[in-house]
Protein backbone atom coordinates (compact mmCIF):
# COMPACT_ATOMS: atom_id res chain seq x y z
CA UNK A 1 0.00 0.00 0.00
CA UNK A 2 1.04 3.63 -0.73
CA UNK A 3 2.35 5.50 2.24
CA UNK A 4 0.28 9.06 2.75
CA UNK A 5 3.69 10.79 2.47
CA UNK A 6 3.85 9.03 -0.79
CA UNK A 7 0.72 9.23 -2.34
CA UNK A 8 0.96 13.55 -1.43
CA UNK A 9 4.45 13.42 -3.54
CA UNK A 10 2.80 11.60 -6.64
CA UNK A 11 -0.08 14.02 -6.29
CA UNK A 12 2.09 16.83 -6.25
CA UNK A 13 4.00 15.67 -9.38
CA UNK A 14 0.16 14.58 -11.26
CA UNK A 15 -1.69 17.64 -10.76
CA UNK A 16 -1.80 20.25 -13.31
CA UNK A 17 0.56 23.62 -13.44
CA UNK A 18 -2.68 25.78 -14.25
CA UNK A 19 -6.11 26.22 -14.65
CA UNK A 20 -8.79 28.38 -16.39
CA UNK A 21 -11.53 28.67 -14.33
CA UNK A 22 -13.96 30.61 -16.75
CA UNK A 23 -15.65 32.81 -17.76
CA UNK A 24 -17.81 30.51 -19.51
CA UNK A 25 -18.36 32.10 -22.86
CA UNK A 26 -15.93 33.93 -22.99
CA UNK A 27 -13.41 32.00 -25.05
CA UNK A 28 -12.14 29.40 -23.07
CA UNK A 29 -12.29 26.86 -26.25
CA UNK A 30 -10.43 29.23 -28.10
CA UNK A 31 -7.65 29.04 -25.09
CA UNK A 32 -7.76 25.47 -25.74
CA UNK A 33 -7.29 25.20 -28.87
CA UNK A 34 -4.43 27.79 -29.18
CA UNK A 35 -2.84 27.13 -26.28
CA UNK A 36 -2.77 23.70 -27.18
CA UNK A 37 -1.18 24.32 -30.07
CA UNK A 38 2.25 25.08 -28.07
CA UNK A 39 4.43 21.88 -27.86
CA UNK A 40 4.88 22.91 -24.24
CA UNK A 41 1.34 22.84 -22.73
CA UNK A 42 -0.66 19.55 -22.59
CA UNK A 43 -4.02 19.50 -21.95
CA UNK A 44 -6.53 16.93 -21.15
CA UNK A 45 -8.31 14.71 -23.90
CA UNK A 46 -11.85 15.80 -22.35
CA UNK A 47 -11.16 19.70 -21.61
CA UNK A 48 -13.75 20.14 -19.08
CA UNK A 49 -13.55 17.85 -16.22
CA UNK A 50 -16.08 19.42 -13.66
CA UNK A 51 -13.76 17.43 -10.83
CA UNK A 52 -14.39 20.16 -8.26
CA UNK A 53 -17.71 21.26 -8.67
CA UNK A 54 -19.25 17.76 -9.56
CA UNK A 55 -21.19 17.15 -5.56
CA UNK A 56 -23.46 20.10 -7.16
CA UNK A 57 -24.06 19.26 -10.40
CA UNK A 58 -27.43 17.49 -11.01
CA UNK A 59 -26.99 13.82 -11.35
CA UNK A 60 -28.69 13.71 -14.71
CA UNK A 61 -26.56 16.25 -15.85
CA UNK A 62 -23.75 14.46 -14.71
CA UNK A 63 -24.95 11.07 -16.82
CA UNK A 64 -25.77 13.13 -19.53
CA UNK A 65 -22.34 14.04 -19.77
CA UNK A 66 -20.44 11.13 -18.97
CA UNK A 67 -22.22 9.04 -22.11
CA UNK A 68 -21.47 11.96 -24.15
CA UNK A 69 -18.10 11.90 -23.61
CA UNK A 70 -18.11 8.24 -23.50
CA UNK A 71 -19.41 8.01 -26.99
CA UNK A 72 -17.01 10.50 -28.56
CA UNK A 73 -14.11 8.94 -27.16
CA UNK A 74 -15.34 5.45 -28.24
CA UNK A 75 -15.71 7.08 -31.55
CA UNK A 76 -12.14 8.54 -31.39
CA UNK A 77 -10.51 5.10 -30.50
CA UNK A 78 -12.17 3.11 -33.01
CA UNK A 79 -10.74 5.38 -35.78
CA UNK A 80 -7.52 5.35 -34.29
CA UNK A 81 -7.73 1.37 -34.23
CA UNK A 82 -9.00 1.27 -37.87
CA UNK A 83 -5.97 2.52 -39.49
CA UNK A 84 -3.38 1.46 -36.25
CA UNK A 85 -2.42 5.00 -34.86
CA UNK A 86 0.54 3.98 -32.81
CA UNK A 87 -1.49 6.70 -29.89
CA UNK A 88 -4.17 4.21 -29.50
CA UNK A 89 -2.49 2.21 -26.16
CA UNK A 90 -1.81 5.39 -24.39
CA UNK A 91 -5.84 6.81 -25.35
CA UNK A 92 -7.33 3.52 -24.63
CA UNK A 93 -4.99 3.72 -21.09
CA UNK A 94 -6.75 7.33 -20.12
CA UNK A 95 -9.90 6.37 -21.34
CA UNK A 96 -10.07 3.61 -19.01
CA UNK A 97 -8.62 5.31 -16.09
CA UNK A 98 -11.34 8.76 -16.55
CA UNK A 99 -14.01 6.05 -17.49
CA UNK A 100 -13.54 3.46 -15.23
CA UNK A 101 -11.96 4.74 -11.72
CA UNK A 102 -13.92 6.04 -8.66
CA UNK A 103 -13.60 9.82 -8.88
CA UNK A 104 -11.09 10.59 -6.23
CA UNK A 105 -8.82 13.21 -5.92
CA UNK A 106 -6.52 10.71 -6.42
CA UNK A 107 -8.10 9.75 -9.53
CA UNK A 108 -8.05 13.66 -11.17
CA UNK A 109 -3.96 13.73 -10.53
CA UNK A 110 -3.70 10.82 -12.26
CA UNK A 111 -5.48 12.29 -15.40
CA UNK A 112 -2.67 14.65 -16.27
CA UNK A 113 -0.15 12.90 -18.25
CA UNK A 114 2.17 15.54 -19.88
CA UNK A 115 5.50 14.37 -21.62
CA UNK A 116 8.90 15.84 -20.66
CA UNK A 117 9.26 19.48 -20.80
CA UNK A 118 5.19 20.31 -21.08
CA UNK A 119 3.12 21.62 -18.67
CA UNK A 120 -0.83 20.24 -18.35
CA UNK A 121 -3.52 22.23 -17.78
CA UNK A 122 -6.96 22.45 -16.72
CA UNK A 123 -9.89 24.56 -18.61
CA UNK A 124 -13.10 24.10 -16.58
CA UNK A 125 -15.21 27.33 -16.57
CA UNK A 126 -17.86 26.55 -14.09
CA UNK A 127 -15.05 26.43 -11.65
CA UNK A 128 -15.47 30.33 -11.33
CA UNK A 129 -18.68 29.73 -9.28
CA UNK A 130 -16.93 27.82 -6.35
CA UNK A 131 -17.32 27.87 -3.17
CA UNK A 132 -14.46 29.35 -1.09
CA UNK A 133 -14.67 26.00 0.98
CA UNK A 134 -13.88 23.94 -2.93
CA UNK A 135 -11.46 26.44 -3.24
CA UNK A 136 -9.38 25.81 -0.05
CA UNK A 137 -9.54 22.40 -1.35
CA UNK A 138 -8.03 23.38 -4.49
CA UNK A 139 -5.68 25.43 -3.00
CA UNK A 140 -4.54 22.16 -0.32
CA UNK A 141 -4.35 19.97 -3.73
CA UNK A 142 -2.19 22.36 -5.64
CA UNK A 143 -1.04 25.61 -3.66
CA UNK A 144 0.84 26.89 -6.91
CA UNK A 145 -1.45 26.39 -9.73
CA UNK A 146 -1.40 29.28 -11.58
CA UNK A 147 -5.28 30.50 -12.86
CA UNK A 148 -6.25 31.99 -16.11
CA UNK A 149 -9.53 33.96 -16.12
CA UNK A 150 -11.33 35.63 -19.42
CA UNK A 151 -13.82 38.26 -18.56
CA UNK A 152 -16.81 39.31 -21.21
CA UNK A 153 -19.00 41.90 -21.21
CA UNK A 154 -21.48 40.60 -18.64
CA UNK A 155 -24.21 41.44 -20.45
CA UNK A 156 -22.85 39.95 -23.80
CA UNK A 157 -22.00 36.41 -21.60
CA UNK A 158 -25.68 35.94 -19.79
CA UNK A 159 -27.51 36.33 -23.22
CA UNK A 160 -24.55 33.82 -24.99
CA UNK A 161 -25.12 31.57 -22.18
CA UNK A 162 -28.97 32.03 -22.49
CA UNK A 163 -28.41 31.20 -26.58
CA UNK A 164 -26.96 28.05 -25.36
CA UNK A 165 -29.49 26.54 -23.30
CA UNK A 166 -32.93 27.72 -24.44
CA UNK A 167 -31.80 28.21 -28.38
CA UNK A 168 -28.68 25.43 -29.38
CA UNK A 169 -28.99 22.90 -27.10
CA UNK A 170 -32.68 22.56 -28.10
CA UNK A 171 -32.08 23.22 -31.34
CA UNK A 172 -34.69 26.34 -32.14
CA UNK A 173 -34.08 29.74 -32.38
CA UNK A 174 -34.67 32.41 -29.57
CA UNK A 175 -36.90 34.08 -31.71
CA UNK A 176 -39.58 31.33 -30.50
CA UNK A 177 -38.58 31.40 -27.44
CA UNK A 178 -41.19 32.72 -24.94
CA UNK A 179 -40.19 35.81 -23.06
CA UNK A 180 -40.91 34.36 -19.77
CA UNK A 181 -38.80 31.49 -20.19
CA UNK A 182 -35.93 33.67 -20.92
CA UNK A 183 -36.58 36.35 -18.36
CA UNK A 184 -36.41 32.96 -15.91
CA UNK A 185 -33.70 31.75 -17.58
CA UNK A 186 -31.75 35.21 -17.18
CA UNK A 187 -32.79 35.00 -13.34
CA UNK A 188 -31.32 31.36 -12.59
CA UNK A 189 -28.84 31.26 -9.95
CA UNK A 190 -26.33 29.28 -12.57
CA UNK A 191 -26.58 31.99 -15.39
CA UNK A 192 -26.31 34.92 -12.64
CA UNK A 193 -23.58 33.22 -11.10
CA UNK A 194 -21.19 32.75 -13.57
CA UNK A 195 -21.64 36.25 -15.00
CA UNK A 196 -20.75 37.49 -11.08
CA UNK A 197 -17.02 38.37 -11.79
CA UNK A 198 -16.09 40.35 -8.94
CA UNK A 199 -17.45 37.39 -7.07
CA UNK A 200 -15.26 35.28 -8.39
CA UNK A 201 -12.36 37.27 -8.31
CA UNK A 202 -12.81 38.00 -4.36
CA UNK A 203 -13.61 34.44 -3.93
CA UNK A 204 -10.46 33.05 -6.02
CA UNK A 205 -8.47 36.11 -3.84
CA UNK A 206 -8.89 34.94 -0.94
CA UNK A 207 -7.36 31.55 -1.19
CA UNK A 208 -4.70 32.40 -3.87
CA UNK A 209 -2.25 34.96 -4.07
CA UNK A 210 -2.57 37.72 -7.18
CA UNK A 211 0.77 37.12 -8.31
CA UNK A 212 -0.55 33.38 -9.34
CA UNK A 213 -3.83 35.28 -11.35
CA UNK A 214 -3.77 36.42 -15.22
CA UNK A 215 -6.86 37.93 -15.82
CA UNK A 216 -7.98 39.29 -19.53
CA UNK A 217 -10.60 39.98 -21.43
CA UNK A 218 -12.57 38.53 -24.44
CA UNK A 219 -11.81 41.81 -26.57
CA UNK A 220 -8.33 40.88 -26.59
CA UNK A 221 -8.81 37.22 -27.73
CA UNK A 222 -11.09 38.98 -30.89
CA UNK A 223 -8.62 42.39 -30.89
CA UNK A 224 -4.97 40.92 -30.22
CA UNK A 225 -5.09 37.15 -30.07
CA UNK A 226 -1.37 36.70 -30.42
CA UNK A 227 -0.10 39.22 -28.23
CA UNK A 228 -2.50 37.82 -25.58
CA UNK A 229 -1.20 34.09 -26.48
CA UNK A 230 2.39 35.34 -25.87
CA UNK A 231 1.51 37.13 -22.46
CA UNK A 232 -0.04 33.50 -21.32
CA UNK A 233 2.85 31.85 -22.82
CA UNK A 234 5.15 34.24 -20.42
CA UNK A 235 2.75 33.61 -17.79
CA UNK A 236 2.98 30.28 -17.49
CA UNK A 237 6.85 29.88 -18.18
CA UNK A 238 6.41 28.47 -21.42
CA UNK A 239 8.79 29.24 -24.22
CA UNK A 240 7.49 32.53 -25.81
CA UNK A 241 7.47 32.45 -29.45
CA UNK A 242 5.21 33.47 -32.57
CA UNK A 243 6.58 29.92 -33.95
CA UNK A 244 3.81 28.42 -31.51
CA UNK A 245 0.97 30.32 -32.08
CA UNK A 246 -2.00 28.85 -35.00
CA UNK A 247 -2.13 30.65 -38.38
CA UNK A 248 -6.03 29.83 -37.52
CA UNK A 249 -5.60 31.93 -34.32
CA UNK A 250 -8.21 34.73 -35.13
CA UNK A 251 -10.39 31.70 -36.17
CA UNK A 252 -13.78 31.63 -33.79
CA UNK A 253 -14.00 28.24 -31.98
CA UNK A 254 -17.39 26.77 -30.87
CA UNK A 255 -19.32 30.24 -31.63
CA UNK A 256 -23.59 29.89 -31.24
CA UNK A 257 -23.57 29.90 -35.43
CA UNK A 258 -27.38 29.71 -36.61
CA UNK A 259 -28.33 30.17 -32.70
CA UNK A 260 -27.10 33.41 -32.77
CA UNK A 261 -29.50 36.53 -32.48
CA UNK A 262 -29.21 40.30 -31.32
CA UNK A 263 -30.46 41.15 -27.63
CA UNK A 264 -33.66 42.57 -28.26
CA UNK A 265 -33.94 45.88 -26.44
CA UNK A 266 -36.23 44.79 -23.83
CA UNK A 267 -33.29 42.33 -22.91
CA UNK A 268 -30.42 44.73 -22.89
CA UNK A 269 -32.53 47.36 -20.65
CA UNK A 270 -33.25 44.37 -18.21
CA UNK A 271 -29.47 43.22 -17.90
CA UNK A 272 -28.19 46.22 -18.09
CA UNK A 273 -29.86 46.91 -14.86
CA UNK A 274 -29.07 43.92 -13.50
CA UNK A 275 -25.92 44.20 -14.17
CA UNK A 276 -25.04 47.60 -13.57
CA UNK A 277 -23.38 48.02 -10.22
CA UNK A 278 -21.18 45.54 -11.09
CA UNK A 279 -19.73 47.19 -14.61
CA UNK A 280 -19.16 50.48 -11.73
CA UNK A 281 -16.88 48.00 -10.03
CA UNK A 282 -15.27 46.25 -12.98
CA UNK A 283 -14.62 49.82 -14.69
CA UNK A 284 -12.93 50.98 -10.85
CA UNK A 285 -10.44 48.03 -11.16
CA UNK A 286 -9.52 47.44 -14.37
CA UNK A 287 -10.69 50.17 -16.84
CA UNK A 288 -9.93 49.69 -20.76
CA UNK A 289 -12.67 47.03 -21.80
CA UNK A 290 -14.55 46.80 -18.58
CA UNK A 291 -14.89 51.20 -19.11
CA UNK A 292 -16.52 50.15 -22.54
CA UNK A 293 -18.64 47.94 -20.81
CA UNK A 294 -20.16 50.19 -18.26
CA UNK A 295 -20.58 53.26 -20.79
CA UNK A 296 -22.74 50.61 -23.39
CA UNK A 297 -24.85 49.66 -20.29
CA UNK A 298 -25.31 53.65 -19.18
CA UNK A 299 -26.39 54.52 -22.68
CA UNK A 300 -29.11 51.67 -22.70
CA UNK A 301 -30.34 52.32 -19.50
CA UNK A 302 -30.43 55.97 -20.73
CA UNK A 303 -32.30 55.41 -24.29
CA UNK A 304 -34.52 53.13 -22.05
CA UNK A 305 -35.10 56.37 -19.56
CA UNK A 306 -36.01 58.72 -22.48
CA UNK A 307 -38.10 56.65 -24.07
CA UNK A 308 -40.77 56.40 -20.90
Amino acid sequence: MMKEADKSKSLERDLPDFLCIGAMGSGTSWLNKNLGFHPEVWFTPIKELHHFDAQIMPRERKRVRYFKHLRRRFRRLARKAKVLDPTFMQDLSWDAHFFLRRRTNDWYARLFRPRPGQIAGEITPAYAGLSVEKIREVHELNPKIKLIYIMRNPIDRSWTAVTKILAKRKKRTLSNVPDKEIFNKLDSSKVVIRSNYIEAIEKWGSVFPKEQFFITFFEDIAERPRELLLRIHEFLGITVSEEFISSNVSQKVNPSGKYKSPIPVTFQIYLAEQQIHQLRDLSRMFSGPADEWLERAEKILERAEVDK
